[in-house]
């Protein structure tokens, strides 16, 4: 018998391994770093609309540890609020624990649900997918670099890239180096520097 009201594990695994790509994006990628806000909520949709379909039964142990951890945040945060000698907005504090909150409840949406290997199944089909995109953005970069006409950045951070139909990025102009004469660009993938990349691979 099948029941209606529960989605399908293709969905779910579609929805799961979109959650952790979108987790990953935020930890430094260009779109985060160029869109962080249209990224940042996609990454809450999609938390929240997993919570909705797959109404995890949440382990007490981690809902404890989240809960104890946002009490010493919001202490924390509101020690230097109160005693900061120069005068602070209290939005960017509220931003700092509603940001801590939405990482603390994916936290406890993964413990909950995933066990250890499957957690590590996911993540390392997301290292192939970052390694090969790095790639592919590399040989189109070396054989075809006029594709990546597109001017991309942040008016607020500073933050200027080229791209490729949104989908690759190079920062020749910061990263690039000569080698017996001939340019080359460090790769930096999906990331907004060659060092997150590395680091993930």
């Amino acid at each position: 018998i099948i029941d209606m009201n529960k989605p399908s594990k293709q969905l779910l695994a579609i929805l799961h391994s979109l959650l952790m790509l979108l987790w990953v994006l935020n930890g430094g990628s260009v779109l985060a770093a160029v869109q962080r806000n249209i990224v940042y909520f996609a990454f809450i949709v999609v938390l929240v609309l997993l919570f909705i379909l797959r109404q995890p039964k949440l382990k007490q142990n981690v809902v404890t540890a989240f809960a104890y951890s946002l009490i010493i945040v919001i202490i924390c945060l509101g020690i230097v609020y109160i005693f900061s000698i120069k005068p602070q907005d209290i939005m960017q504090y509220i931003y700092q624990i509603i940001q801590f909150f939405i990482q603390g409840m994916f936290c406890v949406y993964i413990f909950s649900v995933f066990t250890y290997e499957k957690f590590i199944r996911i993540f390392f089909k997301l290292l192939i997918f970052v390694r090969w995109h790095a790639l592919v953005s590399a040989v189109l970069f070396l054989i075809l670099p006029f594709l990546f006409s597109m001017s991309i950045g942040n008016d607020f951070t500073g933050f200027q890239a080229r791209s490729f139909l949104y989908l690759f990025y190079m920062r020749a102009d910061q990263y690039s180096f000569s080698l017996f004469g001939i340019p080359f660009t460090r790769n930096q993938g999906l990331f907004w520097e060659p060092g997150v990349l590395q680091f993930y691979l």
